[in-house]
């Protein structure tokens, strides 16, 4: 919107409206990989239903596989500590 000269526009929109839809978006991304790291199929396919498997997810995961998440999100919260 910059380059037309329309950056008005764009100041229109409440920050807070930004904020909710990442948070939105964040939400429904974790819904959806949290049962792969977990080692689990999910046989729901909307968001919420995603989210309501979350209990299951974690008592039927792969502790293999599970690890591996666990260890990967750990490496990727500790990476920028890490020279």
């Amino acid at each position: 919107l910059g380059a037309v000269r329309m950056g008005r526009i764009a100041s229109m929109m409440p920050t807070s409206v930004i904020h909710g839809m990442l948070a939105a978006i964040g939400i429904i991304i974790i819904s959806k990989q949290i049962h792969l790291a977990l080692g689990v199929t999910p046989s729901g396919t909307t968001p919420m239903a995603l989210l309501m498997e979350i209990p299951a997810s974690i008592a039927n995961m792969n502790p293999a596989i599970a690890l591996l998440g666990v260890l990967s999100f750990v490496f990727m919260l500790g990476q920028p500590v890490i020279r």
